[in-house]
């Protein structure tokens, strides 16, 4: 396995993917279906984030399939451009093996080199291993969002998390 930037011919393994993810987890912001309902859907996202001088997308892969993917978008006016906002998943099979910390690790190599200074984050309260990924990265708590979401009919907390690129 291995990561790179996700290319225009990973529409169908992206969509395999994200239904598997989201059936996965409830620690993500998507439900089941809810994230791209098509494959033509998911191709056009994909063109958007291919054509994108704000966005990036990484992921984790054999080439057979993807494990997990790193998001990131950068402010796109004057006075937040040097700030961009991440998000992040990995298969539960890839979890575990340090394929999170190299993601951000990417990330955080292609911001510096792109004039970001800010890598900011959202994480619900009770996910504790992404928690201590993220801090473990350099990443701290900026503060708390009070029932940010609403997931299996509970509201749930996240916490704003952020990294300043010295």
């Amino acid at each position: 396995m291995h990561i790179r930037p996700v290319k225009h011919t990973d529409a169908d393994m992206l969509f395999t993917f994200f239904e598997q993810l989201d059936r996965e987890t409830n620690f993500l912001l998507f439900e089941p279906g809810e994230r791209n309902p098509s494959r033509q859907r998911q191709e056009i996202r994909l063109q958007q984030i291919l054509e994108s001088n704000s966005e990036r997308m990484w992921v984790v892969t054999d080439e057979q399939r993807i494990s997990g993917y790193l998001g990131l978008r950068r402010g796109n006016v004057h006075r937040n451009r040097h700030a961009a906002i991440i998000a992040m998943g990995l298969l539960q099979s890839c979890c575990g093996q340090g394929w999170g910390a190299k993601l951000l690790q990417h990330a955080e190599s292609w911001a510096r080199g792109h004039q970001i200074h800010r890598l900011g984050l959202t994480v619900m309260t009770h996910n504790e291993r992404a928690l201590r990924l993220y801090q473990k990265q350099g990443f701290v708590i900026e503060g708390l969002q009070k029932d940010s979401l609403l997931v299996n009919g509970t509201y749930v907390d996240e916490y704003l998390m952020a990294k300043i690129l010295t």
